[in-house]
């Protein structure tokens, strides 16, 4: 396997750590006097303080490693120095400090990340294994190239939310896990965090019926997926997503976007947004007993929301305009000044956000608008129902019953559950599926809503047949969520195969793991990780190209299903592949295309025909050997 092309010096970080917590703490304190919920916020805005920070510092100095060092120590020892001049200053109230976490928070964490733990360490989800797609930008920031670039067209920034893949190249630098290891370990983090926050957020939104709902109907809830069209598909290919309505696939549960990775790190940073937003009623105090000004608290959701915008655009976009609404809505004696911190906050974070990169990144190849309005989703009024009701299935009328059941927080959740479904129905990302990510934020806020309506059928003093249908409407409601997890881990065992192959999950959709290289090909992978610099392009055969994208981040020449969704210009795409599938004798044509160097296997005559002669005139060198595996570099032209 490819070794870790970081410095082993990076794992000296580590140590810090402990400073990254009292960031974090120190940043809760500022927000919360609930002292239980200090302590399990301070991880998440530690983390987003932390990503935010080696992000910005990486962008400075145009290095992984050296935003990785300063940006750690920036923040470990800020949040050190801040913590310990800072600890006692709020007040807590006692009864709050005696609080315990909840043994079926711990439990219910530890069950629900082993639930999903087989189909996180035994397949490959989503855009994992694409040459554009996760694992390859992870393996990409690890080659010390910052911001990372896109992975066909390398002359553009990455145009994408890649807040998990620079979590995932951290983790490697820490932990000196392989690529693959540090995407499942920061999935389940994320996965396990979620859930515990979700149990807060329904401590905190339940009137004192069951908490545990929250987490289990957001994550879980889900529509009918087996009444899709696609009959001829099995049950199982139903029950993992693979279910259409027309021509339109149904949005999974919760559970599977949870593998979009995006999602992985922007949920629990949307989550933590959502509770420091709710946090006005209760406002730290001084020792004094004056409410401490609002602006402290628009501080940390300001900068939750910019360490958002680089985790999850859409749940960054949703949010942003949710939380305003609320803020704009709610009343009481501190609204004057509340609402002049919000404009203020908004102010830095629309105008921050945009200069990170990321998603919002300028790209030169980028071809018209990205969004355009829809009519609907499918070719009909009724598919478009059916898209809803088989999407959202229980969750949709629980949510309208949860938004009437109680005020507190309606307009935050409501505006979610409405804008999303209103995105997708009335807007279209020319590129791709993309704009169904917004529905997945519906399901968010329908399952919070839900919850409260299953709340109050579950509460004690109700007859015992409104409590029953309670757990009727509950079981039914999370059938899909529960299925999609146990497919996987069912498809991991022996009696998980069937028969015929076609009734099992698909693993051209849904691969065991990522394709491991031969040798040669490993250490020519190892070899050009250390020499191909930013924005070069390396050439190799068809059936090894993934190999060194997911492996070795290195940019490759070869057009996959992925580079249309970035908005590349189709001509560029277009002239890209007419090069590649006719090798022109002219070298000055492939450096014009950043196409340095050349990874020849014997596998294409004419491309080792071409590279001979390309080494005769002069104009090419083989710089490695590998076994059956030369690495050729297409020397620059002499000035003239």
């Amino acid at each position: 396997m490819i070794p870790n092309p970081l410095p082993r010096s990076c794992s000296v970080l580590l140590l810090a750590l402990p400073g990254l917590w009292a960031a974090g703490r120190w940043l809760s304190a500022r927000v919360f006097t609930d002292a239980r919920l200090e302590r399990a916020l301070a991880p998440g805005l530690g983390v987003a303080a932390w990503l935010l920070a080696v992000h910005l510092c990486g962008l400075v100095t145009g290095s992984f490693v050296v935003g990785l060092f300063a940006g750690t120590a920036l923040v470990a020892l800020g949040g050190t120095f801040a913590w310990a001049r800072g600890r006692g200053a709020a007040v807590k109230a006692p009864a709050e400090e005696k609080r315990r976490w909840p043994w079926a928070l711990i439990l219910s964490t530890v069950a629900a990340t082993a639930l999903v733990a087989p189909a996180a360490l035994g397949w490959a989800f989503h855009d994992e294994l694409a040459l554009t797609g996760h694992m390859s930008w992870t393996s990409e920031i690890q080659n010390d190239f910052y911001p990372p670039v896109n992975m066909t067209f390398p002359a553009a920034d990455l145009r994408y939310h890649y807040g998990f893949d620079l979590l995932a190249a951290m983790a490697t630098a820490l932990l000196r896990l392989r690529v693959d290891q540090a995407i499942d370990l920061v999935t389940l983090a994320g996965w396990a965090y979620t859930w515990a926050l979700l149990w807060l957020l329904g401590e905190r939104t339940q009137g004192g019926a069951p908490a545990w709902l929250v987490p289990v109907l957001t994550l879980l809830g889900g529509g009918v997926a087996f009444a899709c069209d696609n009959t001829d598909d099995s049950f199982t290919r139903r029950v993992v997503g693979l279910c259409m309505v027309g021509d339109v696939p149904l949005n999974p549960p919760l559970v599977s976007y949870v593998f979009q990775h995006p999602f992985s790190a922007g949920l629990p940073v949307a989550l933590c947004a959502i509770h420091v937003a709710w946090d006005r009623e209760v406002a730290p105090v001084t020792p004094g007993g004056t409410p401490k000004p609002p602006a402290r608290r628009f501080a940390v959701l300001g900068l939750l929301l910019v360490s958002l915008s680089l985790c999850q655009v859409a749940l960054f976009a949703a949010l942003t305009a949710a939380l305003t609404l609320d803020e704009v809505v709610h009343r009481d004696a501190s609204s004057r000044r509340r609402l002049v911190g919000l404009a203020v906050m908004l102010l830095a974070v629309l105008a921050v956000a945009p200069q990170l990169g990321g998603f919002f990144a300028r790209s030169p190849l980028a071809s018209g608008s990205q969004i355009v309005l829809g009519h609907g989703l499918t070719d009909s009024r009724w598919g478009d129902l059916r898209w809803l009701v088989e999407t959202f299935g229980l969750l949709l009328p629980l949510g309208l019953a949860g938004f009437f059941a109680r005020r507190e927080h309606r307009w935050l959740l409501g505006s979610l559950a409405l804008g999303g479904i209103a995105v997708v129905m009335g807007l279209r990302y020319r590129y791709s599926w993309d704009i169904a990510k917004f529905g997945a934020i519906a399901a968010l806020a329908l399952g919070i809503l839900g919850a409260r309506a299953l709340g109050v059928l579950l509460e004690r003093s109700r007859p015992t047949w409104q409590r029953a249908a309670g757990i009727v409407l509950l079981a039914v409601a999370v059938a899909p969520g529960l299925a999609f997890p146990a497919a996987f881990a069912i498809g991991l065992s022996p009696w998980g195969v069937p028969a015929d192959p076609r009734r099992g999950i698909p693993e051209q959709t849904f691969p065991r793991a990522a394709p491991v290289p031969p040798p040669d090909d490993a250490a020519a992978i190892g070899w050009l990780r250390a020499h191909v610099q930013r924005g070069e392009l390396v050439y190799v055969a068809p059936e090894s190209t993934s190999y060194y994208a997911i492996w070795g981040g290195l940019p490759q020449v070869w057009i996959d299903r992925m580079v249309e969704r970035f908005g590349i210009a189709p001509a560029a795409i277009a002239a890209r592949q007419r090069l590649v599938e006719s090798l022109p004798d002219d070298p000055a044509l492939w450096l014009a295309n950043d196409i340095r160097w050349f990874v020849d296997d014997a596998t294409i005559p004419r491309l080792g025909e071409l590279l001979r002669r390309w080494e005769r005139a002069k104009v090419a060198q083989v710089r490695a050997r590998f076994g059956s595996v030369s690495v050729v570099e297409l020397l620059p032209a002499p000035a003239p």
